[in-house]
């Protein structure tokens, strides 16, 4: 669903004005805000035999805003290994954002973050991307 809002003439006509706008920040959290907008139309949806993504939203709390997914994994956080969960998550999601064109473009406005809670609504983990991160 996210993907396919990547690479939509909507977003682009909302990326565009971006290049020549001196309210950066304003402009790129409004950008934020639309593509939350548009995924959470797609949500909830499960991604996996663990995750569902529940909601998305922007926050912004330093220069550049912040694109959070709100997941729910399927687990008790007790029965999961954080370290081996991570160690497997962020490379798939380093690739899925930094070898697509259209969300490769978009970190240059945003971070992306992957907050997860367990199937008791524990927080377990946060996952944090930005173009820094893309080689």
């Amino acid at each position: 669903m996210f993907r396919r809002f990547l690479t939509s003439p909507v977003l682009l006509s909302l990326v565009l004005p971006l290049l020549a706008s001196p309210a950066y920040s304003s402009e790129a959290m409004r950008l934020c805000q639309a593509a939350s907008s548009e995924v959470n139309r797609g949500l909830p949806t499960q991604v996996d035999s663990l995750t569902i993504i529940q909601s998305t939203y922007c926050t912004q709390t330093g220069p550049t805003p912040t694109f959070i997914y709100s997941a729910q994994m399927l687990v008790d956080g007790a029965d999961l290994s954080v370290a081996r969960f991570r160690n497997e998550a962020i490379p798939f999601q380093r690739n899925f954002l930094c070898t697509d064109p259209d969300t490769r473009y978009l970190l240059r406005y945003f971070d992306v973050e992957y907050r997860y809670r367990d199937i008791n609504g524990r927080f377990v983990t946060r996952i944090q991307h930005s173009q820094s991160g893309c080689r």
